[in-house]
């Protein structure tokens, strides 16, 4: 009867097999947390970027084409600039107006730090006080 003696351990073969299989998983984990983290990185570009577009809506309403053909001005960290184009020609208003108006295209450029500067066009009414309000009329 043969005896066979026991084996403890592993053998070079096995070892070599398990570290290539760690090496691969540890690469694809770590391209998969790569690819996460470059993804997220960009959806916190746009975050940016759309709170910042939202940020100069809401300053351009404030401003009138009219008035202000062209500009600029800061919003904390954001930079605006602007640039008004005439497309309908100042005009009375309807009825009894007491103002003239006009519709304009304005370019914008944004630039916020960090980021690209971002351009887009925002058409706007502009308009002019032509007279007073007539009380004994």
């Amino acid at each position: 009867m043969r005896v066979i003696p026991d084996e403890k351990g592993f053998s070079l073969f096995e070892a070599i097999v398990a570290m290539v299989l760690l090496a691969t998983v540890g690469m694809v984990t770590f391209s998969w947390i790569s690819t996460s983290m470059d993804s997220l990185r960009r959806v916190e570009e746009h975050d940016r970027r759309q709170q910042s577009i939202r940020s100069v809506l809401a300053f351009m309403q404030t401003v009138n084409p009219m008035e202000n053909p062209s500009g600029e001005a800061m919003l904390g960290k954001i930079k605006i600039q602007w640039k008004a184009r005439l497309v309908e020609p100042a005009r009375k208003g309807l009825g009894d107006s007491l103002f003239r108006v006009g519709l304009y295209d304005n370019n914008l450029r944004i630039e916020v730090g960090g980021l690209e500067p971002t351009e887009f066009n925002l058409r706007q009414v502009g308009y002019q006080k032509e007279r007073e309000y007539d009380f004994a009329g």
